[in-house]
Formats: C-alpha cells, sequence, structure tokens
C-alpha cells in the first residue's frame, strides 16, 4: 500500500529526485480488517479521519483517501512537471511515483506512438526553443513564476518530425539522464547546446530570433 510520493521540488528538467517520503494509498482497500497493519496505524488518526466531510455522509469509508485519483494513472510511464516554476522542468517518471495537485502527469495515447515517444518530448519540452514558446502566452504567477496547466499546456503545436530524428532524440535523451545522474552537467550540457541548434535549423530561425530566445532563458 506504500507509494514513493515527490513533491514539486523533486521534479527537475530530465530528473526525478529520489523521494523522501511514502503515501499510504488506501483507496483499494475493501475491507480494513485484512490489512492489519494499515489498521494499526491509521487508528492513530481515526477520529479526524472520520470526521471529513465525505465520511459524515456516507460517501466515503474512514481509512480512505479523500478524492484520492485513479492508481492506474500513477503506476505508468509518464512525462511529469510541476504546476508553477520559473521554466520548463519535464521529465519522465519510471518509477510509478505518485503526486498531488502540485504536480502534473502527461501520459502518451497509444495511437500516438508512431509520431512521438516521451523522450522526444521531454526534450521538446525541455529545450530553450519551447521554454520561450510556453512564455510566450502562458499565464505568468508574480515576477517570475508559470502556471503549467494542461490546457495550456496543449496549445503548444508539436513538430512533424521523421524516425531518424525520433532515435536520434531517443539516443540523446539516454545520454542526458546519464551524465546528470553522474554529475558531469558540462558533457550534459554540450548535448543540449547540440539539441538546441537542431530545433533552431529545424523551424529555420534567423540569428536575430535565436538572439532572442538566448537571451530570455
Amino acid at each position: 500500500m506504500l507509494k514513493p510520493w515527490i513533491k514539486n521540488k523533486d521534479v527537475k528538467a530530465y530528473q526525478v529526485t529520489a523521494p523522501q517520503k511514502k503515501i499510504l494509498y488506501t483507496n483499494r482497500i475493501r475491507a480494513i480488517d485484512h490489512y492489519p497493519q494499515v489498521a494499526a496505524h491509521l487508528e492513530n488518526h481515526r477520529d479526524k479521519l472520520k470526521n471529513r466531510r465525505e465520511c459524515k455522509n456516507g460517501k466515503l469509508a474512514w481509512y480512505k483517501l479523500q478524492w484520492g485519483r485513479d492508481p492506474d494513472h500513477f503506476e505508468g510511464r509518464k512525462i511529469i512537471f510541476p504546476y508553477k516554476a520559473t521554466k520548463n522542468r519535464f521529465a519522465i517518471d519510471e518509477n510509478k511515483c505518485y503526486f498531488s495537485a502540485d504536480v502534473y502527469g502527461l501520459i502518451l495515447k497509444p495511437r500516438l506512438y508512431h509520431q512521438v515517444n516521451e523522450e522526444f518530448l521531454v526534450i521538446l519540452l525541455n529545450s530553450r526553443l519551447y521554454n520561450y514558446y510556453f512564455k510566450s502566452y502562458g499565464k505568468k504567477l508574480g515576477d517570475k513564476l508559470y502556471e503549467y496547466y494542461p490546457n495550456t499546456l496543449l496549445r503548444l503545436g508539436i513538430p512533424d518530425i521523421k524516425d531518424e530524428a525520433i532515435k536520434f532524440f531517443k539516443d540523446s535523451y539516454d545520454k542526458i539522464v546519464e551524465l546528470k545522474k553522474n554529475g558531469d552537467t558540462a558533457e550534459a550540457d554540450k548535448i543540449l547546446a547540440e539539441i538546441d541548434r537542431w530545433f533552431y535549423d529545424f523551424f529555420e530561425l534567423s540569428q536575430k530570433e535565436i538572439d532572442v530566445i538566448e537571451t530570455n532563458r
């Protein structure tokens, strides 16, 4: 019943910090008596749990999470990103992490895999071009924060690229993740600079346009 639990601060570009906490996900329990260890742990908080509105009106068993989301949404491979951030921070979650409303998850529909994959999308969304692109219309919160609401994010146009480019991005993604994992940020930055240049060339940006993007990170 214990699931890895992450927060906004744990999501970096290309990386997910190892979860420091776990959540006791009880919504699939039909009979709490079948789980004596869980019952014993929750018993200490039973009065407070029973006091919730949904428990009082009989819609929710006292030991279940309030407004818990479908566990299947967390158990698969997914792209995750913080709800609020100063810049694009997208990563692939391989560890079935659970999270609350300060993190969003994006699950690709099977029919899309012939055009894109998670690695390509993460590289695209973390690129300097798409960081600038999103900020050109995204909702700003205060001085530097932006709101990465899914409906806003889905307004981004996705380029139609060829299969060999998809392979290039998949290989590049694997290298970036490994280099960052080993703390070799200098080599990772070299690959990221090559990727940024690839997108500039693909979209046929002028040097003037590139300079604007590079100075507004």
